[in-house]
């Protein structure tokens, strides 16, 4: 177990030295790498994720820098509601090195944009 702690400490570091991003399809507004983005790599809700999903997702964080400085012709948008809060979700997708990510940006209300989660994509229709 511990030889995972300190993969997930090294990709913690990793993910902390991004900072943010600027993404050209907000005209340039920065996407932050925050404590939350991180968290839901980890988990889903308050349940760990498996440990194998887990590092699959943080394996990706490398390529989170260059899907957000990409141009997306075609982007997922969503949005919930909680209470009076509202959730903005947008989903990135891109190939990279011949495999298939998507990335996943979140703004609760008129706060920050910041990633969200980012994961390999099956099967999919579009790149």
């Amino acid at each position: 177990m511990g030889n995972h702690r300190e993969e997930i400490a090294r990709f913690k570091d990793t993910y902390q030295k991004i900072g943010s991003v600027a993404c050209p399809y907000f005209g340039g507004e920065k996407v932050y790498f925050n404590k939350k983005g991180f968290d839901h790599l980890l988990r889903k809700g308050r349940r760990l994720r498996l440990i194998d999903a887990q590092l699959e997702r943080l394996d990706l964080i490398d390529h989170a820098k260059t899907i957000l400085e990409m141009n997306h012709p075609y982007v997922e948008h969503r949005e919930t509601k909680v209470a009076e809060s509202i959730g903005r979700f947008w989903g990135l997708r891109a190939r990279v090195n011949d495999m298939k990510i998507k990335l996943v940006i979140r703004q609760i209300g008129n706060g920050r944009k910041h990633f969200f989660s980012i994961y390999k994509i099956e099967n999919a229709k579009r790149p």
